[in-house]
C-alpha cells in the first residue's frame, strides 16, 4: 500500500504531460475560427436566414443597472431599466468600406438638398456671436447655470475671449456664393483660436480637397 501511494502521484504527473503533448500536437485547422476585419466576415459567422413569416427572440438582461461617473463624480450617469426580449425577423449582415464621392455626384446631391434654393459659404461667428455667449456664461443663463459644468467653463471661457479678439463684426460679414466642389476646409482666424483644442486630431486633414460646406 504505501509504495503504491508513493507511485500515485508521479503516475498523476505523467498523465497530465501525457494530455498536454496530445493536445499541443492537434492538427491546425485550415480555417481560422477567429472572423478577421481586415478580409471581412467569414460566410460561417452568419447564422442561417430565418424562413418567410419566422421570428426570433433575442434574449437581454432582465434589468439595466449601471452608474457611470467622470470629473471627480461632477458628470454622473444612472441606468435602471426593466428590459424585456426582443421579438424580430432576420437580421441584416452588413460590410461597410469608404467610399470617394465623385464631382457629379457630389453635384447631383446638393441640387437634391437645396431643392433650387441658392447656396451660400457659411459665416463665421460674428463677434456679437461670441460677446453674447461669454455674457451667457457669465450670466450663467440656460445650460451655464447647471453647476456640474462649471469644471468646463473656464476652459471655454479662455477660448472664447482668444476668438472674440479674432471675431469679425457682425456688420463686415457679407454673403458669398458657394461653389459646389470639394476643398480644403477653411476656417476663420477666430474660430481656428477657439476650438483648436478639439480639432487637433482632425487638423492634419484640413488642406485635402475632402470637404464642402453651404448654407
Amino acid at each position: 500500500m504505501r509504495t503504491r501511494n508513493v507511485y500515485r502521484p508521479a503516475a498523476m504527473l505523467f498523465l497530465a504531460a501525457g494530455i498536454v503533448l496530445l493536445s499541443g500536437c492537434q492538427e491546425t485547422p485550415e480555417e481560422s475560427a477567429v472572423v478577421s476585419r481586415a478580409e471581412g466576415l467569414s460566410e460561417d459567422a452568419a447564422a442561417e436566414p430565418l424562413k418567410e413569416g419566422e421570428t426570433q427572440t433575442i434574449e437581454l438582461p432582465a434589468k439595466w443597472e449601471e452608474t457611470k461617473k467622470w470629473n471627480d463624480d461632477r458628470w454622473i450617469f444612472q441606468a435602471d431599466m426593466a428590459l424585456e426580449p426582443i421579438e424580430t425577423g432576420n437580421l441584416p449582415v452588413v460590410e461597410m468600406e469608404p467610399y470617394a464621392i465623385s464631382q457629379e455626384e457630389l453635384e447631383k446631391l446638393t441640387a437634391y438638398f437645396a431643392d433650387g434654393r441658392e447656396l451660400y459659404v457659411p459665416k463665421p461667428d460674428s463677434r456679437e456671436d461670441y460677446q453674447k455667449k461669454l455674457d451667457r456664461i457669465q450670466n450663467m443663463e440656460g445650460v451655464y447655470s447647471v453647476y456640474t459644468i462649471d469644471v468646463l467653463l473656464s476652459d471655454e471661457t479662455r477660448m472664447l475671449r482668444e476668438g472674440l479678439e479674432l471675431a469679425t463684426p457682425e456688420a463686415e460679414l457679407t454673403d458669398q456664393k458657394a461653389e459646389v466642389r470639394f476643398g480644403p476646409r477653411e476656417m476663420d482666424p477666430a474660430e481656428a483660436a477657439t476650438y483648436k483644442d478639439y480639432y487637433s486630431d482632425e487638423i492634419e486633414t484640413y488642406d485635402r480637397d475632402l470637404y464642402f460646406s453651404a448654407d
